[in-house]
């Protein structure tokens, strides 16, 4: 079940589309959609969905300007829908996407873009009440680049995004992905789906509680150089770099009272040697926040990424991925004052796949994986007696999977059979230790016949093992998925 309860559940889509192409107009699509929701151990929802995007190029109306490009895009987007609790009403939401984006290029060496969206949460308490504001959000992507310099590409962005919440449990990534399953990514910006956008808070239906607003702003504005030596000598085509830098400014208010304000800094490298036989991509980004009223810094971020691929023979190669991530945060002295100045997170993640394709029908990748969790000067507020709880400890983590993919038609992309074994040790030392394994088969198909059918299915099983700890929890999960769709 959707909610990790026991039992049988109903998920249903059903989307109808429209669709206008024609020489000289803008292309437009009309979309209407429905979702039913049947969880017989929680609640029942019920959900529409319709949203219009259109899309047309300018430059043709305005030829005398002489300009390449001028392609506009907007979508509305309007969801709506009532939650039932054993055949009684409990709430509804309304939930309202708008997107507009623009790119334009005056030359052919030059080009701008802007992208502004928002998306509007309303909360419905009474039946045929109104819709109350539960979370807001608006942000704006802008940016310009230039190719006119050979094997030089300056680029210039500003971004801005708004949130504002009233919501008690908090909103937290309210412009951006909220969770990722075995079975994808539910998105905020998506108009269709169980969700629809909107935001189903922790607890029983009709639980939420809305409050005061509170706002936040961030902005930021950067640059970045790509430089292309091949440009300049034709040997170094397969090396690149890209250093960047941008400067925010983050703002949050609660009830219209200033909590705080933060200098952000962020400086960025990447490196990238595109060859034939190894190829190399090196990534590093140092980011530190300092307090706007004192100048204090109060975080910092270092992320280290390298991805290093050696093709003894072109189509099997071998992939190693080396990846650090190191944050600091100030520790909040007034809710635990023997905690240490700093809590202190380092993780490491490190991956080696070998991908061997024995023919054309039988496809391997091996991975064996590794994971390490490190933290220090970290503690949690204990949800009864709202007394501080260290939290500091190892956590290791390491495994491998084997996958078996099968072509077994000449046409690779027609049918694709798939099957894998992970499986995963878990030890953490220190604080709240325990020992755990974790299992996860999996098997699929993906069956396309032409243009007309396209067939997605697959089953994915995670069992985690408890060996030891009082922290962990057993648990198993099983997860059947269909993915149908028919062009008439």
């Amino acid at each position: 079940m959707t909610d990790g309860s026991e039992g049988t559940g109903v998920l249903q889509h059903a989307i109808a589309r429209v669709q206008l192409n024609k020489a000289g107009l803008p292309a437009t699509t009309l979309q209407l959609g429905s979702t039913e929701l049947d969880n017989p151990n929680a609640f029942q929802t019920h959900r529409v969905q319709g949203s219009a995007q259109t899309d047309y190029d300018l430059a043709p109306l305005l030829s005398f300007t002489h300009i390449k490009r001028f392609n506009v895009r907007a979508l509305y987007s309007l969801s709506q829908s009532e939650t039932d609790q054993n055949g009684t009403y409990a709430y509804g939401d309304r939930v309202r996407l708008m997107r507009f984006e623009g790119k334009l290029s005056p030359t052919v060496t030059e080009s701008i873009n802007a992208l502004f969206r928002s998306r509007d949460v309303g909360r419905q308490t009474d039946v045929d009440g109104p819709y109350w504001r539960s979370i807001y959000h608006w942000e704006l992507q802008s940016g310009a680049q230039s190719t006119i310099i050979p094997g030089l590409v300056p680029k210039l962005n500003y971004n801005v995004l708004y949130d504002d919440c009233r919501l008690q449990g908090g909103c937290a990534g309210s412009g951006g992905p909220v969770t990722t399953t075995g079975t994808g990514t539910s998105n905020f910006w998506s108009n269709t789906g169980v969700a629809g956008s909107a935001v189903t808070p922790p607890g029983p239906p009709g639980a939420a509680s809305l409050q005061g607003p509170s706002r936040t702003v961030t902005g930021s504005i950067g640059g970045s150089l790509g430089i292309y030596p091949g440009q300049w000598w034709p040997k170094l085509s397969p090396l690149a770099f890209l250093p960047s830098v941008a400067v925010g400014d983050s703002e949050s208010t609660n009830v219209n009272v200033q909590q705080q304000n933060d200098n952000v800094y962020d400086f960025v490298g990447t490196e990238v040697w595109a060859g034939r036989k190894l190829e190399l991509m090196l990534y590093q980004r140092y980011r530190y926040t300092l307090t706007g009223q004192s100048g204090q810094e109060n975080a910092s971020m270092t992320v280290l990424q390298n991805r290093i691929v050696y093709r003894p023979i072109f189509t099997s190669p071998f992939t190693l991925l080396l990846n650090y991530e190191g944050d600091r945060l100030l520790n909040d002295l007034g809710l635990d004052p023997t905690a240490a100045p700093w809590a202190e997170t380092q993780t490491h993640q490190d991956m080696l796949e070998w991908l061997m394709r024995w023919s054309q029908v039988f496809t391997t990748r091996t991975r064996l994986k590794f994971g390490l969790e490190h933290t220090t000067g970290t503690f949690v507020m204990d949800a009864e007696t709202q007394a501080p709880h260290d939290a500091n400890h190892s956590k290791y983590s390491y495994g491998g999977e084997l996958q078996l993919r099968i072509y077994p038609l000449a046409d690779v992309s027609a049918l694709y059979i798939y099957v894998s074994t992970e499986w995963k040790q878990w030890d953490q030392r220190g604080d709240d230790p325990y020992t755990a394994w974790e299992f996860i088969p999996t098997c699929g198909v993906i069956w396309r016949l032409g243009d007309k059918l396209y067939l997605d299915g697959h089953v994915y099983y995670d069992q985690t093992q408890c060996l030891s700890g009082s922290t962990c929890t057993t648990n198993y999960k099983l997860s059947p998925y269909v993915y149908f769709t028919m062009n008439l």
